[in-house]
């Protein structure tokens, strides 16, 4: 086999703490928000979900104010593999 022909295995183990749908997000579960065009997007931990509505923190900063987005808003990291 040469080099080029080699398949790669790539393996990318599951990770705690995402969740696999908009449906099974909870409370502990990291997500991704957008702040601004100008600022990007963060990560977010959720503290509460009431129905739609998240109320969040951000991830590397937790003694920042908790703010709320609702559900659509927010994205979510690939778990890996099911």
């Amino acid at each position: 086999k040469t080099a080029e022909s080699t398949p790669i295995a790539c393996v990318s183990p599951l990770t705690s703490g995402l969740p696999r749908s908009w449906d099974t997000i909870g409370v502990g579960h990291m997500v991704l928000m957008h702040e601004s065009p100008d600022e990007g997007w963060w990560e977010a931990v959720v503290v509460k979900r009431e129905d739609e509505i998240l109320t969040l923190r951000y991830r590397d900063a937790p003694k920042l104010p908790t703010f709320v987005r609702h559900i659509n808003t927010v994205a979510l990291v690939n778990p890996g593999p099911l």
